[in-house]
């Protein structure tokens, strides 16, 4: 396994101690033999050694439904998978250098440092990358996920997409592939829909129809100065430049805001999400839009 340290310096300096005390590193093996400032010397080596490796750092990873997959160790970007995240298949690329993981319900997609892309897992929920799989050797910056599909943002503000086609995989299903070949500034998901940002502020939309995946009862409000996007697992919400709010997707998860549509028309400064736990279960399917002077309104 190639191990790296987090940031240039800090693997310099480590090299230089290295190199400096290997002589006494050698001696170790002969420490019976060794006098009383000899063997202090080497206790400081190791000392310094010691203070200079970063402890273990790990940020777990679920499935997209809450399941437990794996951790990664970040200072070298080393993955580690349990049984629910298997990735026996791809373990010798996953053993340095990946920054980030992101899942679907059941499939994961490594992003690493060099901007490519390791995928695993069932095919048919995103596992299976072969058809992209020359798109994401290089470039990738950003790669977020429905349940069943993977979309990644490249530099050149081109997005590629795998998976299931019904929930974003195939955008092509949508008639928007041509408007995803360049200029996207950054993707959102819901749990079944993607929505991309175009440098211009239009928003494209694709996936399941009814889940934030159409989005043609609002086109019209959509082509330009969006300002960012938030969403539920079912529905998205546009903040405009003008503090406008716009809303699609499913009703019961934010996607119907004509119960606060007067106050949702100007000033609105912040939108959040809330959790609400039904019959045991977390659900993100709450809105909440404040103004500058505080108020704020909820919906559904």
């Amino acid at each position: 396994m190639q191990n790296t340290i987090r940031g240039n310096n800090q693997s310099n300096n480590l090299q230089t101690l290295f190199q400096h005390h290997a002589h006494q590193f050698l001696k170790f093996h002969l420490l019976p033999f060794l006098t009383t400032e000899e063997r202090t010397a080497i206790r400081g080596t190791c000392q310094t050694i010691k203070q200079n490796i970063p402890k273990p750092d790990y940020f777990y990873f679920t499935t997209k439904f809450g399941i437990p997959a794996g951790r990664i160790e970040t200072n070298i970007g080393f993955v580690e998978t349990c049984e629910s995240g298997d990735s026996s298949n791809v373990s010798t690329d996953l053993q340095f250098d990946v920054r980030t993981i992101v899942c679907t319900g059941g499939a994961f997609a490594a992003l690493k440092k060099n901007g490519s892309v390791i995928t695993w897992g069932p095919q048919y929920v995103g596992g299976d990358s072969s058809n992209v799989i020359s798109d994401l050797q290089s470039d990738v910056s950003t790669i977020v996920s429905t349940t069943m599909a993977f979309a990644a943002l490249k530099t050149n503000g081109s997005v590629i997409t795998w998976g299931h086609p019904r929930v974003g995989g195939d955008p092509s299903t949508s008639n928007v592939s041509i408007n995803l070949q360049s200029d996207v500034r950054t993707i959102f998901s819901t749990n079944w829909a993607f929505a991309a940002l175009k440098a211009n502020g239009s928003i494209i939309t694709w996936g399941g129809p009814s889940k934030g995946g159409d989005s043609s009862n609002v086109s019209t409000y959509l082509q330009s100065d969006v300002r960012t996007i938030f969403s539920t697992e079912s529905a998205f919400t546009a903040l405009k430049t003008n503090g406008s709010v716009i809303t699609w997707g499913h009703p019961r998860y934010g996607g119907d805001s004509s119960n606060v549509s007067e106050f949702l028309q100007h000033g609105v400064i912040q939108i959040e999400t809330i959790k609400v736990k039904q019959f045991g279960t977390i659900f993100v399917n709450k809105f909440r839009a404040t103004k500058s002077d505080g108020t704020h309104k909820e919906w559904p």
